[in-house]
């Protein structure tokens, strides 16, 4: 079974349905701006992940890359740093 949920410039997510638990959340090369003066223009920010953890199902999975390392490891601390969650 597939279904489409899209995140809104807000940080809503939602189908308009009632169940909105996410088992899985594919992040793949999400940010071709990835120098630190673009920092700003970045995809996975707070908002995102506390969004995220909201509809997130126990035991979830969220699936992180990138072709470029830093880029990988900044989405990788937003998340941990989302009180200290580990996703």
């Amino acid at each position: 079974e597939s279904a489409e949920t899209e995140v809104g410039d807000d940080g809503a997510i939602g189908d308009g349905g009632s169940n909105n638990e996410l088992k899985f959340v594919s992040i793949q090369f999400p940010d071709p701006h990835f120098k630190k003066s673009h920092t700003k223009r970045r995809v996975v920010t707070p908002a995102l992940v506390t969004t995220l953890a909201k509809f997130m199902n126990q035991g979830g999975v969220v699936f992180l890359q990138s072709d470029i390392k830093e880029a990988l490891e900044a989405m990788r601390e937003k998340f941990v740093e989302d009180d200290g969650l580990v996703y």
